[in-house]
């Protein structure tokens, strides 16, 4: 199996989720104003096959866009998009079910909505096989 790194993309902070199977995890958050060179190494690191960015609407999906056709002129890697609406909520729901305090939910958890948006992609992947 491929693996994958999955981002979400925001203004402030990106969050990082991978994975090297079908479960994806959370990896780390990076701001987003110097996380390009990080990506890249984390892609040599871990021999990273391909790109899941998770994409919104209006003009954060062209920002998005934008992002993600700099990784692949610069890595050579596919890129794919995976709908991420409504993600960021369910993920913060997800997180109070499991009784996470408050402090946690309300936090940055852009690699943990990151995670949520690779294992959607990994999902629909394996209910076309």
């Amino acid at each position: 199996m491929a693996t994958l790194l999955g981002l979400d993309y925001g203004q402030k902070h990106l969050g990082v989720a991978l994975a090297l199977g079908p479960l994806a995890e959370p990896l780390q958050l990076l701001p987003t104003a110097s996380a390009f060179p990080q990506i890249i190494q984390l892609i040599h690191q871990y021999q990273v096959d391909a790109i899941v960015i998770g994409l919104s609407e209006g003009q954060m999906a062209h920002t998005t866009h934008r992002f993600g056709q700099e990784l692949q002129q610069a890595t050579g890697l596919p890129v794919y998009y995976q709908d991420e609406t409504l993600s960021s909520q369910e993920t913060r729901l997800k997180l109070a079910q499991s009784g996470q305090k408050k402090s946690i939910r309300e936090g940055k958890i852009d690699h943990l909505v990151a995670a949520a948006i690779l294992q959607d992609y990994l999902d629909s992947l394996a209910s076309q096989a």
